[in-house]
C-alpha cells in the first residue's frame, strides 16, 4: 500500500488520508546565500499535515489501480490507516526511504521530516555585480 501512496503522490502531488494526514509536494522559494554570493534555485520538497480527510479521489483511484470495488478500496485505505498508526505508536519511527522519516511527537501526533528536496537547478548560480563605467543602469521594481 506504501507503494501506491507515493505512486499517487508522484502523479498528483498530494494524497490526503483522514487519521492519517496530507503529504503534498510543495515548491520552496530560492535561497541567496549573501556570504559566498551564490543564488540557489527554488525547488520541490515534502510537507505533512497531520490534520486531513479522505479523499474521494484517492480512493477511486486506488479502486481502478488495483482492479477492486470501491467499497474494498475504503476498507484498504481504513486498513493502511489503522496499521501505519499502530506500527507508528509501537516503533515510533517509519522510514519512508527517499522521501523521509514518519515519528510520533512527545504530544502522540504525527510528524514528518522530509529528505527529499529537487531543486529546478543542480547547482546555485554565482551572483556577481556587474557595474560598467559610464553606461547607464536601471533598477527595476516589480513584475513584467
Amino acid at each position: 500500500m506504501v507503494e501506491l501512496v507515493q505512486k499517487y503522490l508522484a502523479i498528483y502531488r498530494k494524497v490526503e488520508l483522514e487519521g492519517w494526514g496530507r503529504l503534498e509536494f510543495v515548491t520552496t522559494v530560492a535561497q541567496v546565500d549573501f556570504p559566498n554570493r551564490l543564488l540557489h534555485a527554488p525547488g520541490v520538497a515534502l510537507h505533512f499535515d497531520d490534520r486531513a480527510t479522505t479523499s474521494q479521489l484517492f480512493t477511486e483511484w486506488l479502486a481502478t489501480e488495483a482492479a477492486i470495488s470501491a467499497t474494498e478500496a475504503e476498507q484498504t485505505v481504513r486498513t493502511f490507516v489503522d496499521r501505519f498508526s499502530r506500527e507508528l505508536a509501537a516503533r515510533k519511527k517509519i522510514d519512508w526511504v527517499g522521501w523521509g522519516i514518519f515519528y510520533q511527537s512527545n504530544g502522540g501526533t504525527p510528524r514528518f521530516q522530509s529528505v527529499f528536496h529537487q531543486p529546478l537547478l543542480p547547482d546555485p548560480v554565482k551572483a556577481e555585480k556587474v557595474i560598467r563605467k559610464g553606461a547607464e543602469h536601471r533598477v527595476r521594481v516589480g513584475e513584467d
